[in-house]
């Protein structure tokens, strides 16, 4: 388990008073294996439901009715950097939205035009999570020293620090910053549902020599085809070590969950994740 230093960041606060005490919740995530689980998900078992992405724009949304969810990408806020995607999960939770349901966003976007338009919505009761805001934390330690190879107290010591609200665990993609909500929140238990870990698998080489996306989400009816990649290196190693990255956050979840006393389980089908206990998957 390799967890960096520099991916640990001051905290005061995840998200504006959620309390989910004594609850169930489902999270039900991107991967392409959340379509396998159709059949056999009982959301009656379930106090919350909680989704992310444009999960909105699948018909499971209207079927199932989840009452969390979350958004955190900058294209769904930024109008410069919306897409065919954005667009219809905007307006899939704006039209078809006939329940109440909770909607978490980064809160340096709660001032955004399409967040105040999301408001309008009687509906929707927006909550602001903050994530990936770095203060001075450990800066006498050299960046990028793994957290295995310090002694396990002081493993414990870090994990016991975001346990009570003192770090913020870094995000590295939407699965991680839902699940840190619904642990500090105080879930008693997380079943999730299509968190595969399988987006290694997803890039490839073009025949130019460059390294883009070809996304396999359960949902890519309205994101196929080959596209750039925003946001990492442009190499095939500067990529994997994103996805590494995703990796070691969740490890550091696993240990932050056994503090909060929170009970995590991956049903998740074909799921490459080895953190928290595997459900019947």
């Amino acid at each position: 388990m390799f967890i960096c230093l520099d991916q640990v960041f001051w905290r005061r606060g995840t998200s504006d008073s959620l309390n989910l005490s004594w609850k169930n919740v489902a999270l039900l995530l991107n991967g392409p294996s959340l379509e396998k689980h159709r059949t056999e998900l009982n959301t009656r078992n379930f106090d919350h439901i909680a989704v992310t992405n444009a999960f909105a724009t699948t018909d499971m949304f209207t079927e199932i009715k989840p009452d969390l969810y979350f958004l955190q990408d900058p294209f769904w806020f930024d109008e410069k950097q919306s897409s065919a995607k954005s667009a219809a999960t905007l307006e899939a939770i704006q039209q078809d939205l006939e329940w109440c349901m909770e909607l978490f966003v980064p809160i340096k976007y709660e001032d955004s035009k399409v967040v105040q338009e999301l408001k309008e919505n009687p509906l929707l009761t927006i909550r602001s999570m903050q994530i990936q805001n770095r203060y001075a934390f450990m800066d006498f330690l050299s960046p990028g020293i793994p957290l295995a190879m310090l002694s396990r107290p002081f493993q414990r010591l870090i994990s016991r620090l975001i346990a009570n609200g003192w770090l913020l665990v870094p995000s590295h993609g939407i699965a991680s910053s839902a699940l840190f909500v619904l642990i500090m929140s105080k879930a008693s238990r997380v079943d999730i549902y299509g968190l595969d870990m399988s987006m290694g698998k997803d890039l490839v080489v073009t025949s130019d020599g460059n390294v883009k996306l070809n996304p396999t989400h359960f949902y890519s009816k309205i994101e196929s085809g080959i596209r750039p990649i925003a946001g990492t290196g442009s190499t095939m190693a500067a990529n994997y070590q994103a996805v590494a990255k995703k990796f070691e956050v969740m490890y550091l979840l696993e240990q932050v969950a056994h503090f909060m006393g929170c009970k995590v389980i991956n049903h998740s089908h074909e799921t490459l994740l080895d953190a928290f206990k595997e459900g019947d998957n």
